[in-house]
């Protein structure tokens, strides 16, 4: 399953992982969302290796879910344009979070040099993010939707 992820798309930052990570915490829940980006960052750097990155993308992804569920909560939130939008924004701060942790750990003497040097692959991701929130938000409701009717139903007491 790793390795199809990984084969599908041209460039490393354009992937739907964030995207599945934040449609998680919209359907399922917060903590579900960060345990499952966490977990997968686990696999993903056993898969193929692990260094100091990891603690970084731990901590952004965990950043941007959180993020990402209290804004939800706006009204307005509930327009698909809204939240592809907001996804590409989050791919955006994911980029800032990550090159803060890089310039901390790796003490490299100008962030906004590093940042900037960074931000077409933050672009990318923030794109990516967006057109997949497109392609998936409506059949993730809908899936959403009809487990929600089937769990009702195999938990109706009187069947």
């Amino acid at each position: 399953m790793l390795r199809n992820s990984f084969s599908i798309f041209i460039s490393p930052n354009i992937t739907p992982l964030t995207t599945i990570y934040l449609l998680i915490c919209l359907n399922i829940g917060l903590s579900e969302a960060i345990i499952i980006a966490d977990m997968t960052i686990i696999a993903t750097s056993v898969y193929l290796g692990m260094g100091y990155w990891v603690v970084g993308q731990l901590l952004a992804y965990s950043l941007i879910i959180f993020l990402y569920w209290l804004v939800i909560k706006i009204d307005i939130m509930k327009f698909l344009i809204m939240q592809a939008i907001l996804c590409l924004i989050l791919g955006l701060i994911y980029g800032i979070v990550i090159s803060m942790f890089e310039v901390f750990v790796l003490q490299i003497s100008s962030f906004e040099i590093y940042y900037i040097a960074g931000l077409p692959f933050d672009l990318m991701h923030g794109l990516g993010n967006f057109l997949f929130m497109i392609l998936v938000f409506r059949p993730a409701r809908i899936l959403k939707r009809q487990f929600n009717s089937l769990t009702r139903f195999y938990n109706d007491d009187s069947v």
